[in-house]
Order: C-alpha cells, then structure tokens, then sequence
C-alpha cells in the first residue's frame, strides 16, 4: 500500500514541480522578484513567533523616488489563500504597497503561517530521516498535521506579535500602522482582544473587507458548506488532510488553474464565475487578462482556518475556535467556546467595506463597529458592485479604496 503512495507523492511533487516552473517564467514572481522587477528596494526578513513558526517579513523601505525623510512604518497583511503578494502583483500604479511606499511610507509586508512552511523543532527533528522512504509518508503526514493545525485565532495571537516587534525593532518607531485585508482584519480583531497589549504598538488599524460577524454573508460557497462543517472536519481527520488545496496536489491545482484562467483560454469564463461567485458580481473592475496575475500565487490554508469561519457562520458570533466540548472544556473550562472580547481594542480602527462584498457585508460591518470601542470610521466604497476581491485588484481601486485608506493612514503617521 505505501508504495503506491509514494510513487503518487513523487508523481505530484514532478508535476508541481514542473509546472511551478513554466509559471515562474511566466506570470508566477514572488513577492521579491515582482518588488525587484518594478525598481523597489526590498529587503526580506526571518522571524520567529513564540510558538516556533518561522514567517517571512519583506520590506520596501521607500519609495523610487522617495529616499530620504523619516517614513512612518506600516505593516501589510494579506487574506485567506492569500500572501504578500497580493499588495504587490498588480504593479505600481495598482498596489497597495507600491503607492504607499512612493507616499513616503515603509513598507512591511507579513507572510502568514501556512505560506512559509518552516517551524524551528521540525526543521531539525526530521532531517535525518526526511530522505529515507520508509518514513517519507509518516513524515509528510507529521509535518501537515502539526504545520497545519492552525486557525487564524494563533495568526493573532502568535503570528501578528511577532511581526509587530519584528517591524518595530528594525525601525526603532515606537507605534506602527496597520492594513490588513479579509482574514488579515480578523487576526488583528483577534490580537486587539486577547493581547490587549499590542494595541498600544498600533497607531491605527485599517481594515479592508472587515470580517468578523458573519450572520449576513450571500456568498453561495460557504452558506452552502457551513453546515457540513462538522463532517468536513471528520473527514479530513480521516483522510488526514490538513491543507487546502493539499500539498501533493498543489501543482495540479495549478496546472488546471493555469489551462482555465489563461487570458486566451476557451473556459476563461468558467474561471470568472467562479471569481464572482465566491467574492460578488463585479465585472466593471475585473480585467480577465489578469487573472493569472492575481491567483499566480496560491498558498494552501489550514482547514481549521475555514472550519472556524464556518463556525462564525454558523453561531452568528464572533467567537474563539470550537474543538468540541471535551476539549473545551479542559481549553476554556466551558463546554462552548468563549466570545472574543472587541471591547479591548482599543487602538483606532477604520472600516472600509462595500454593498458588492458577499462575504462581508454591510449589516456585518455595521455591528462589528458598534463593538469597536474606538471605530472612527465607517467608510462604504462608493461602487455598489465592489466585490471581495475588488479591495486587491480592481482596475479602479486606487481612485475608489485606496487614495481614501492613505488619508486615514496619514491622519495618524507623523511624517516630522
């Protein structure tokens, strides 16, 4: 039995292999290549959370054109399925990290666990056996099942920590700002309420497409798969699945990706309903050509983090994850888990959401503002249609989002 696993795990590894090449001298650059390409300086940093992750933290430390100065720092943070990248990949005159650092801003940029697969212990502790095939399976299965047992409750508590000191020490600034996206805005609810401490490291918290409360979300995707939560939770413990999409089929998911989503691909439409079904009905900021562009870079997520929206969505509540009541009872001593507390934030948050947002919608950002303690703006993106997605990559983003984000941002950066 195991051998035909592991030629099935070699056979995918090739396959991503290859085709992770093709796309690299296509349209597939990391964030340092694309940084790089554009005539940024960058600079790329390892750190380490308290729990062992080893993250990257990538800095664009001015602008082309602006090199002297002092420069606020500000801190990135990217979405589910997402990655530094995805402040960078539509160029300089769309990205959000290209404009603020030609603003006068530097510029950091975090890579959440799960993009980076390196752990302090583990990198150590299978090395000597990594090679060996007898314990190839049985490796690769330990090294999922302990990367990827992760929802973005520890990115708030462990990972967001640890980028806010890292960016703080590197820049002696004793408060930074922060922009996050999607999940990116729920990690840093998550840090504002269970490490109150931090808020005062913050000058401000920008929230792109703010996700917390879930009660209103229209996106057919999750309203449908939410429910099942708790058999998609059994299944892939059987299966021991701990990553979507897997790794062994992430070169496949690319591949397909790729035959789909190419601009002169037959099925090109196939990929923008799948595009607009997910994220809302946007066709007027949606430049097909770039599709490849957008989803070049596709890191797997832990499927805890979507079982605890799941969670969100179904309870109605913003609340810690559930692991059932054995477990937490012994983790919350409760047999339900307990709600996060967004009365300790206290750090000034902005609020920028759209009507065209199907899985943050209006009526969600509104109560998760009447929680915030220190909400000081509420900002509705004048296009009705402005999707999920539009707050990265839509054509008109920066006259729409983000000329209004850097004004916040500028309101609560001292540039003396």
């Amino acid at each position: 039995m195991k051998l035909p696993l592991i030629n099935l795990l070699l056979f995918a590894l090739l396959l991503r292999s290859t085709f992770s090449y093709r796309f690299q001298n296509e349209l597939q650059l990391n964030t340092l290549e694309l940084v790089r390409k554009n005539g940024y300086p960058f600079e790329n940093i390892s750190i380490v959370t308290e729990d062992g992750y080893i993250l990257d933290l990538f800095r664009i430390e001015h602008g082309r054109n602006v090199t002297t100065g002092k420069r606020p720092a500000v801190l990135l943070v990217h979405g589910l399925f997402g990655s530094s990248r995805d402040y960078v990949s539509m160029g300089p005159n769309r990205g959000l990290a290209y404009k603020l650092a030609d603003h006068g801003y530097d510029v950091w940029l975090g890579n959440n666990r799960g993009t980076s697969r390196e752990h302090i212990r583990l990198n150590s502790d299978y090395n000597s056996k990594f090679w060996d095939f007898r314990y190839l399976m049985e490796i690769v299965l330990s090294l999922l099942r302990f990367l990827y047992v992760f929802s973005w409750h520890e990115v708030g508590v462990y990972d967001l920590p640890a980028m806010i000191k890292g960016v703080k020490s590197f820049t002696k600034q004793n408060r930074i700002g922060y922009i996050g996206m999607s999940m990116g805005t729920t990690a840093s609810y998550v840090l504002g309420a269970e490490k109150s401490e931090y808020n005062g490291d913050l000058s401000v918290i920008i929230s792109l497409a703010p996700v917390a409360f879930m009660r209103h979300l229209i996106s057919p995707l999750p309203l449908f798969a939410s429910p099942w939560a708790w058999l998609i939770n059994v299944v892939t413990k059987l299966i021991k699945v701990y990553e979507i999409p897997p790794a062994p089929l992430r070169g496949f998911v690319s591949y397909i990706t790729e035959r789909i989503c190419h601009k002169d691909s037959e099925l090109l439409d196939l990929c923008v309903s799948f595009f607009f079904f997910l994220g809302g009905y946007s066709p007027s900021q949606l430049n097909k050509n770039e599709l490849l562009t957008m989803f070049g870079s596709f890191p797997s997520s832990s499927i805890r983090q979507l079982l605890h929206y799941a969670q969100v969505i179904n309870s109605g509540d913003f609340r810690q994850y559930d692991y059932g009541w054995v477990t937490n009872l012994n983790k919350y001593q409760k047999t339900y888990p307990p709600l996060y507390n967004l009365s300790k934030i206290t750090a000034p948050v902005a609020l920028f959401y759209s009507s065209g947002d199907w899985l943050a919608q209006p009526k969600d950002v509104e109560m998760l503002s009447k929680r915030l303690p220190n909400c000081i703006l509420k900002q509705k993106v004048k296009l009705e249609t402005f999707n999920h997605f539009d707050f990265l990559f839509a054509i008109d983003v920066v006259p729409l989002l983000y000329e209004d984000v850097i004004r916040v941002l500028d309101r609560f950066s001292s540039f003396v």
